[in-house]
C-alpha cells in the first residue's frame, strides 16, 4: 500500500496542505510547532477514524473555522482509491471512499493501513498490558473487518454488562447471558 498524496483543509495550523509524497520515502523537517506531528495525525484520521492525540474534533479545526477535511489518494494492488473524512458540528464526522460516504465511520478503518508510533507510546512498553492490547486492536482491526467488528461487538456486550453490574436490582440471569456472550 501507497499513500500518494495527502490533503488537509482547516485542520489544526494548516489552511490548506497538498502534498504529492514519494512512493519509497519521506521526510517532514522543519522547526518546533510547524505542523509535522499534524501530518502524521491526519494520516491517522484517515487510517483509524481517531486521534492518536485522544483530541476532540473541534480541538482539530483550525482556529477560526468551523470545519475540517482530510483526503488521501492510495495505491493497493487493487487499484487507486480515494479516502476522504469530513468534520462538521452540524453532522459530525463523516467518512467517504471513492465517493461514496460510508454508513458508518468504522467502515473508514482498514482502508488506509497504518502503524504509528510517536514519542507518547513509549508506554506501550513501559505501561500496562490495556494499552499494548489497545495498540494491537487498532493495527489488527485496520487488517481485518471480521476483528473490527468482533472486537466492537465484545466492547458493546462488554459495557452492557458493566452498567448491568452498577445497577439495583441486579438482573442475575441477564448477566449470565452476557458472560456466555463474552
Amino acid at each position: 500500500m501507497q499513500l500518494k498524496s495527502l490533503s488537509l483543509h482547516t485542520f489544526r495550523n494548516y489552511n490548506h496542505l497538498e502534498l504529492h509524497l514519494h512512493p519509497q520515502m519521506n521526510l517532514f523537517i522543519g522547526k518546533n510547532g510547524q505542523g509535522k506531528t499534524n501530518i502524521l495525525e491526519a494520516c491517522h484520521l484517515l487510517a483509524t477514524a481517531r486521534s492518536h492525540r485522544g483530541a476532540k474534533d473541534s480541538e482539530l479545526v483550525k482556529w477560526g473555522e468551523r470545519e475540517y477535511h482530510l483526503g488521501a489518494q492510495i495505491v493497493t494492488r487493487y487499484g487507486s482509491q480515494t479516502i476522504n473524512l469530513h468534520y462538521n458540528p452540524q453532522q459530525g464526522r463523516k467518512g467517504q471512499v471513492n465517493g461514496s460516504w460510508l454508513p458508518r465511520l468504522l467502515d473508514l478503518i482498514g482502508n488506509l493501513k497504518l502503524v504509528f508510533f510517536a514519542p507518547e507510546h513509549l508506554s506501550l512498553v513501559k505501561g500496562d498490558p490495556g494499552q499494548r492490547r489497545r495498540f494491537l486492536d487498532i493495527l489488527f482491526s485496520q487488517l481485518s473487518k471480521q476483528y473490527l467488528y468482533n472486537l466492537s461487538q465484545y466492547n458493546r456486550v462488554l459495557r452492557e454488562k458493566n452498567t448491568l453490574l452498577k445497577s439495583e436490582p441486579r438482573e442475575y440471569q441477564l448477566l449470565e447471558v452476557y458472560n456466555q456472550q463474552l
